[in-house]
């Protein structure tokens, strides 16, 4: 009877048939594993999206607005000035352009003509020159180079005239990519991926719940 009674001190019942000898490394309720599964899920895809975010090479866009219009004396509808402006476009993004434009931007043509995104705004005569370069300054030069070339490739037209209405500036450079964005799109996607990885996890649970019952 002695070595019975302190053989059942040493055992803590937990409810009613989970025996547990003191001193043992008590583990958490296994209610508890699919959150902190879900949780390390979630941690483990916030980290490789925030590392891809900062590891991304920063650059700069530097866009310069040239807009055409028509002369006083010249009848030029709407549709005609997208026309033309869309000519402007093509010439705006030809290799001869960008032989000339690529000294005083200091690059080569080649380089200069990857870097550079040349759109007509619709419904309007503004061309859009954007240039997107590792350097600030640089992007902003060869914008504004290839803005004043194309005003002066233009001087000659009967139908319209051109101007630079924005040039572009150092301070206005756009910053690539734009992180605060993408690092509040991946604390999104590491959230999505945790409850989904918790829902799956504590529907297997009860499946095996019930066909155990």
């Amino acid at each position: 009877m002695t070595v019975r009674h302190a053989m059942s001190a040493e055992i803590l019942t937990e409810g009613r048939d989970a025996p547990v000898w003191r001193g043992a490394r008590r583990r958490p309720p296994r209610r508890w594993w699919p959150a902190l599964l879900a949780i390390g899920a979630a941690v483990g895809v916030l980290a490789i999206l925030l590392s891809a975010v900062v590891a991304w090479p920063t650059t700069y866009a530097a866009t310069t607005i040239v807009s055409f219009t028509p002369r006083p004396d010249a009848i030029a509808s709407a549709d005609v000035m997208q026309v033309i402006g869309q000519k402007y476009v093509v010439i705006a993004t030809s290799g001869a352009m960008m032989q000339v434009a690529a000294g005083p931007a200091g690059l080569d043509a080649d380089t200069l003509t990857t870097s550079t995104t040349v759109t007509l705004s619709a419904g309007t005569g503004n061309i859009d020159i954007t240039v997107v370069r590792p350097d600030r300054a640089q992007a902003v030069r060869a914008a504004n180079a290839l803005a004043t070339l194309l005003v002066e490739r233009s001087a000659a037209d009967a139908l319209t005239t051109s101007e630079v209405t924005s040039a572009a500036l150092v301070s206005r450079a756009e910053v690539k990519p734009a992180r605060a964005l993408l690092s509040a799109v991946s604390v999104a996607a590491a959230a999505v991926v945790g409850v989904l990885v918790w829902c799956v996890l504590t529907g297997r649970s009860k499946n095996r719940s019930e066909l155990s019952t």
